[in-house]
């Protein structure tokens, strides 16, 4: 039978249950779910956190900011986020295509749902020094400090085109973590720990302009 492999958001199962989460970006991947699964065909949806890897551009804002000497943080930094190496997204988008998929129980479609998302949930506080720390070991300008913006502030901002989207200031705050189990299961093994997935990033993103 031939299989959709999709990548969804992991906001997506809370979808009108959150405000962060009900926005037109986790509608749309909320019908592209649907569709898939409505569409008679075998499919695999993977549900995301931000997948770091070399030159993203969550990384790569961030080594700018710090090397300009000042991160802009929204809010407190206390909201969660589980980021997911890109070898291991890869690597799971290849599983995807190639490997079998277990038989569905009796009357049930061949459908699995995989929430993809690194070992552990970090805040942002502990990504953001996590990144410096990766930043350091390479030689990095990573002296700066942290400036707060209100999230009443950030959100005035999305919404008059100043900077982040609206879509991705709630992305960033919606506090969205899953269960790397059935990820790991997939692979066939331990998924790799943040600290190695920021060193590459920071390997494999060459220094940009500050500005």
């Amino acid at each position: 039978m031939p299989r959709v492999v999709l990548f969804s958001g992991l906001g997506v199962a809370h979808y009108g249950m959150a405000p962060r989460t009900t926005n037109r970006y986790f509608l749309s991947k909320l019908r592209a779910e649907a569709a898939v699964l409505e569409s008679g065909l075998e499919a695999l949806v993977f549900r995301p956190s931000y997948i770091v890897g070399p030159r993203d551009g969550f990384v790569s804002s961030l080594l700018r900011q710090m090397a300009a000497g000042e991160v802009e943080r929204v809010g407190d930094g206390a909201y969660r986020m589980q980021p997911v190496a890109v070898r291991d997204a890869a690597a799971a988008v290849v599983a995807a295509a190639g490997g079998p998929t277990p038989a569905p129980a009796p009357g049930r479609r061949p459908h699995r749902v995989v929430e993809l998302v690194g070992p552990l949930p970090v805040t942002f506080n502990e990504f953001v020094e996590a990144l410096a720390q990766a930043a350091r070991a390479r030689g990095r300008p990573v002296q700066f400090t942290v400036r707060e913006v209100t999230i009443a502030e950030a959100d005035r901002r999305a919404r008059a085109g100043e900077g982040m989207a609206p879509e991705d200031v709630d992305v960033l705050l919606c506090d969205e973590t899953g269960d790397p189990r059935a990820l790991e299961a997939l692979l066939g093994r331990f998924l790799t720990p943040l600290d190695e997935a920021l060193a590459a990033a920071v390997r494999g993103t060459p220094p940009g302009p500050t500005a």
